[in-house]
C-alpha cells in the first residue's frame, strides 16, 4: 500500500500539465495584453505632451516678438512687422536694440560705407542692416571703423561687398537691430515639419517640431481683417495661429477633418503690438 501511495502522487499527469499551461499561457497573454495597451496609451500621451510643449513654446516666443517689434529708436520708413501670405504663412519681426543708426553720404556698393555721423556704435563682428527708400536691404557683419575725422568722414567696413547698389539719392541707411523670421519647412522633410527662425539674416534653425500651420491675420482699425495690411499705422491686433500634431500616427485612430493618424493641438493668440503709436 506504501509503494502504491507514492507512485500514485509522484508528480503530475500529462492532463493537469496541459491544463495548467493553457491557464498560464491566458495569464500571460492578459498580461501581456494590458501592457501593450498602456504602453501604447503612455506614448500617445509623451507625443501629445511632446506637442503641446512645442506649440506652447513657440507661441510664447512670437507673442513676446511681436510685443517688443518696433520697440527702441525705430527709424520711420522702415517696416517692423512684416509678414507673406504663402499659407503656411511667414513673419518678421525687428526691434532696435540701441540708437546705432547713422545715414550713409556717399553711394556705396564695395565693402566701405561712408557716413558724417559717428560710427562708434558699430563694434567688430556685428551684425548690421543697411537700406534704402527703394526697397533694397541686406545684412552684413562688421569688419571695423574709421574715424577719419581729417576728411571728414566716418566709414563702416564689411566683411564682404555689399549686394547692391545704394545710392545717397535713395536715402541708405545702415543701423544694428535684431530681425527674426519665423516660417514653417514642409520641405526638408514631409513628415516632420518644422517651425524656422532665422536671425539677422543668417541662415535658419530649427525652432519647433511638428508645427505644420503658421497663420497671421491683422486686425485693422475699421474692424476688418486681412493677411496683408497696406498700412502698419492702421492694424490693430495681431491674430497668430499656430497648429501642431504628434511626431507619429496613431495606427487605431483617425482624424476625420485630415483623413490620418495624427493628433492635433490649435492654439490662437491676440496680440496687441505696443510700438504700433495707437
Amino acid at each position: 500500500m506504501k509503494t502504491k501511495i507514492l507512485k500514485r502522487s509522484a508528480g503530475f499527469s500529462l492532463v493537469e500539465m496541459l491544463v495548467a499551461t493553457a491557464i498560464l499561457g491566458i495569464i500571460v497573454s492578459s498580461a501581456l495584453s494590458l501592457y501593450l495597451t498602456q504602453q501604447k496609451q503612455w506614448l500617445i500621451q509623451e507625443q501629445v505632451a511632446e506637442m503641446q510643449q512645442n506649440i506652447r513654446v513657440s507661441m510664447d516666443e512670437l507673442t513676446r516678438n511681436l510685443r517688443m517689434a518696433g520697440c527702441g529708436n525705430f527709424p520711420a520708413g522702415l517696416d517692423f512687422i512684416l509678414s507673406d501670405d504663402t499659407d503656411p504663412d511667414s513673419l518678421t519681426l525687428r526691434q532696435s536694440l540701441s540708437d546705432c543708426h547713422v545715414t550713409l553720404g556717399k553711394s556705396t556698393q564695395s565693402n566701405t560705407m561712408h557716413t558724417h555721423d559717428d560710427v562708434g556704435c558699430f563694434q567688430t563682428g556685428l551684425r548690421a542692416f543697411i537700406w534704402d527708400d527703394t526697397g533694397q536691404q541686406e545684412w552684413f557683419t562688421v569688419d571695423h571703423v574709421d574715424t577719419n575725422e581729417g576728411e571728414g568722414w566716418y566709414e563702416i567696413h564689411s566683411e564682404s561687398n555689399l549686394t547692391n547698389v545704394y545710392d545717397t539719392d535713395d536715402d541708405p541707411q545702415v543701423m544694428v537691430m535684431s530681425e527674426a523670421t519665423y516660417y514653417v519647412d514642409q520641405i526638408t522633410d514631409q513628415g516632420h515639419p518644422v517651425l524656422m527662425r532665422s536671425t539677422n539674416g543668417l541662415p535658419a534653425q530649427a525652432f519647433a517640431e511638428d508645427i505644420e500651420d503658421f497663420q497671421v491675420v491683422y486686425l485693422m482699425k475699421d474692424g476688418s481683417t486681412t493677411s496683408a495690411p497696406a498700412s502698419l499705422g492702421d492694424v490693430r491686433v495681431v491674430r497668430i495661429e499656430l497648429r501642431a500634431r504628434t511626431r507619429r500616427q496613431d495606427q487605431e485612430w483617425t482624424d476625420d477633418d485630415f483623413e490620418d493618424g495624427y493628433r492635433r493641438r490649435t492654439l490662437t493668440s491676440w496680440i496687441d503690438v505696443r510700438n504700433m503709436g495707437i
